[in-house]
This record gives structure tokens, sequence and C-alpha cells, in this order.
């Protein structure tokens, strides 16, 4: 069995973010998730760069944004650690958001990781609030080789009407041709909302079929938004919405998929509810 999470963390920009981390942290520590992917993870940009034991550089960078001191993914593996828990971490930059901040992708994992971060939007320009990375890593599963990509995608169409999502899932489906698509794990906030049809959901559906919405598929759910009213991003739409999704290889048993920090099952960490699935590889 695996046990993986994905949630974006609006890292730094909630009231009380010390304290919800803190949440975060003592959720992962109980559930012991194998793999870990968070989105909207950000650091300081004028912070001081660091190291860390368990900080496991990318093999492969087109931002090259060193790991900062208060890096959120950072500070969260340090307090795993004074609970117990070991997660190595890898880190990559997006844009910078909010005029301060090295906003990126984070994947934890009990294990080493290899990893990578690359550009799939159209803009490539740093201070481009449209540049989007995804952030791919090989860890090791129950003994096997899997492939984690993570990305926090646009929107189906810019103010312009660009056709934002539907550059970057191309680009994103292009890097996942050189991996085993049989042990495939691809989750974060895709910023297009499951109910409406002929946009982002609908392209990956028809695009990728070698790949399953773990929601869908699932032998026991719970839950089904991960956004609820108004959101940075979704400030006119203010229905409940389905956004972030794990979708995985179809040959893998997706034993269950339950929404979590959701106010219910665990506290509300962030402006996104998170999701944990349950895998059976075998």
């Amino acid at each position: 069995m695996m046990n993986i999470l994905t949630l974006n963390v609006h890292g730094w920009l909630e009231e009380a973010s010390y304290e919800k981390l803190s949440h975060l942290a003592e959720r992962i520590h109980q559930a012991q998730y194998d793999v870990v992917m968070l989105q909207e993870v950000n650091q300081l940009m004028g912070g001081p760069e660091v190291s860390h034991d368990l900080f496991c550089s990318l093999q492969r960078d087109e931002q090259a944004v060193p790991l900062k001191e208060n890096n959120y993914a950072l500070v969260l593996v340090k307090m795993l650690e004074d609970l117990g828990s070991s997660y190595y971490f890898s880190w990559g930059a997006n844009h910078i958001g909010y005029d301060k901040y090295d906003e990126g992708l984070a994947i934890l994992a009990k294990q080493p990781l290899q990893a990578k971060s690359y550009i799939v939007s159209e803009s490539r320009a740093y201070d481009d609030i449209a540049t989007r990375t995804n952030l791919k890593a090989t860890v090791q599963l129950d003994g096997q080789d899997w492939t984690v990509v993570t990305g926090h995608f646009s929107w189906w169409q810019g103010d312009a009407g660009e056709l934002l999502f539907k550059h970057e899932w191309k680009n994103a489906l292009a890097h996942m041709e050189e991996v085993d698509r049989s042990r495939l794990i691809v989750a974060g906030d895709f910023n297009n909302n499951s109910l409406v049809r002929g946009e982002g959901y609908d392209f990956i559906r028809e695009t990728a079929p070698f790949l399953v919405d773990t929601y869908q598929v699932a032998d026991v759910r719970r839950g089904f938004a991960t956004a609820q009213g108004s959101i940075d991003g979704w400030a006119h739409q203010t229905s409940d919405k389905r956004i972030d999704y794990i979708f995985v290889s179809k040959e893998i048993n997706v034993v269950s998929s339950r929404v979590i920090f959701d106010g219910e099952h665990a506290p509300v960490v962030s402006d996104h509810f998170g999701i944990e699935v349950v895998l059976d590889n075998k």
C-alpha cells in the first residue's frame, strides 16, 4: 500500500501561517505518507541561501533559484524532524509571487529523490505569473521506481483568450513520454473545474488515457470539492469546485480517495483542501 498527499499550501499567505503549518506537519507525521506533493511553496526572495541534509538538489532546474532559509517546505521538514519523522525533499521555483516570494513546488518522500524542474508554460520570464513549471521526481515506493510529477497549472484561458492550460499540459505530457507510465503519479493544483465540460479536465482525460482520476475510480471516496468560495485566482467563482487532483497509472488499484484539511477531518491549513489517496500496486 502507498499513501499519497497533494495540497496547495498557500505558503506564508495564510493568517496564523506557522500554526497551520504545524497542523500540516502533525498530519503528515500521523499518516506517514509515502509521498507528499505541495504547490505554492514560497520563500522570501531576499532570504539567505541555505542547505539541508535531507534536501535533494535538482538534477535539472530551468529557474535555478537556490533554497532559502524560510522556504516553506524546509520549515515543514524541520518540524517533521522535531516530531520524529524524516522526509527527503526537493523544491523548484515557478515564478515571483506577490512581488516578494520565490513561489514553487515541492515533493517530500521517505526515500531520496532524483528530481528535475522544467518550464511547461509558453512564458519563461521569472517575473511573469504565467510562467509555470513541473517538478518531476523518481522515488522508491514498495521497492520499485516510481515517477511522481506535481504542478500548479494555469486556468484554461488567459485574459486574452489564450489557451494557457492546453499549452502547459501538452508540454507536461511530452515529459511523461520518457518514463514508465505503469508507475506514474501526477498530482497538484490544475486550476480547472472537473464539472466544466470542454475545458482542462476533459482535455486531460482525452490526452492521457494512461492515467485515471483517483477520485473517479477509488473503492472508497470522501469529500468532493477542494476549494470553497472565493479564493486566489477564483475571485468571481464562489461555488465549491474540484480543481486539485491525483492522477495515477490506469493499472493501479485506488483503494481510497479522501479530502483532508477541510475543517472536518483535519484543520483547514490553506485556501485549498488536500487530497490523500491510498494505492495498491499488487
